[in-house]
């Protein structure tokens, strides 16, 4: 290992193939890394460890939050069933970033289609890997969007095609019991003999092949935009004291989020007529505060209750700061100065 001066020192094209070599080994590390974590877990070490979990003796170890630890050792036993991404990883022919994006691409398409097979679930793998070897973890997970989608149209297109054919096949069947019974009459009408033959031949035939077993009907899978098993919202602590807030939610259910949150976040002018100056995200934050809420408008009860008397001035009239009624409130207009009050 090159220390500090030695890298100083180090001519130009020397600094680049040590930089390489550096970026090469710092893979092949991130994949011993992650093979020791989910080796730790089978093995149930956290007892011996001192500690409930072995996520929580992780994370108080290298001094990182419980929610990334949690997603190394999530991504260490994913690798450990995937070990041509791990290879991949170990060799540096990846780096972490990719493999991690490698495995959230995965798991995005198996919620978008799980009926896939494992033949199927390999060959998503390995695209997803080819894609990492030339391209940026980003493109990796763009390409893990486009594969989940097409997984889902491929996913209800089979189930429109098994409706359509269990349709058919019931329709078929309607027609041959309509054609059976109507055989049956001509039989009958055509005399007793007849129908004796028929029973003679009918016994002697062989047994009609069942057909194929009927597909359960049921709602089409949903597609990756409407699908609610894909929503995520994440809360990360930071170090400052503050929080950071993430997710990711089908297209209904941010619909509804943004119906709900248009009227307290709407723009707000100034006294003046002035534009209002915050940004939308800035009005969206906001919009949790409790001062800075629209106040309701006040509803007047209709039967019983205590109500507060209020003077030609607009304060508390006194003696009349707690008047029982009974009835609903009349509203009048003072003669003095206009003030209306309830009485």
């Amino acid at each position: 290992m090159k220390t500090w001066g030695d890298v100083f020192g180090l001519g130009d094209q020397d600094l680049v193939s040590a930089l390489a070599e550096v970026s090469s080994h710092e893979s092949t590390v991130a994949a011993a890394k992650y093979t020791m974590l989910a080796e730790i877990e089978r093995r149930g070490l956290a007892m011996k460890l001192g500690h409930s979990t072995v996520t929580r003796w992780y994370a108080r170890s290298v001094r990182i939050t419980d929610g990334s630890a949690a997603r190394q050792m999530e991504l260490g036993q994913w690798l450990t069933d995937r070990p041509t991404v791990l290879d991949a990883l170990a060799g540096g022919e990846i780096h972490a970033a990719h493999a991690s994006a490698i495995s959230d691409g995965y798991a995005v398409v198996v919620v978008a289609d799980p009926t896939l097979d494992e033949q199927r679930r390999d060959a998503v793998v390995a695209e997803l890997l080819e894609t990492a070897m030339r391209s940026t973890a980003g493109q990796v997970a763009s390409r893990g969007q486009a594969l989940a989608h097409s997984a889902a149209d491929d996913a209800r297109a089979r189930h429109e095609q098994a409706e359509k054919e269990r349709q058919e096949r019931e329709w078929a069947g309607r027609a041959d019991a309509g054609n059976s019974s109507d055989a049956g009459g001509s039989s009958d009408a055509g005399g007793s003999g007849d129908s004796g033959n028929s029973s003679d031949a009918g016994g002697s035939g062989e047994p009609e092949p069942a057909g194929p077993e009927p597909v359960p009907s049921g709602p089409p899978p949903v597609p990756v935009s409407e699908n609610p098993d894909l929503n995520r919202f994440d809360v990360h602590p930071l170090s400052s004291g503050r929080v950071q807030i993430g997710g990711n939610v089908d297209r209904l259910l941010a619909e509804k989020l943004l119906t709900a949150l248009s009227g307290l976040t709407a723009p707000r002018p100034g006294p003046g007529g002035e534009r209002d100056p915050r940004c939308p995200s800035k009005r969206r934050a906001e919009c949790t505060r409790s001062d800075s809420r629209p106040a309701p408008a006040r509803q007047q009860p209709r039967t019983g209750g205590w109500v507060a008397g209020v003077g030609a001035s607009g304060r508390p009239a006194a003696g009349l700061a707690h008047r029982r009624w009974q009835r609903p409130i009349r509203t009048h207009t003072n003669g003095f100065d206009g003030t209306r009050c309830r009485c």
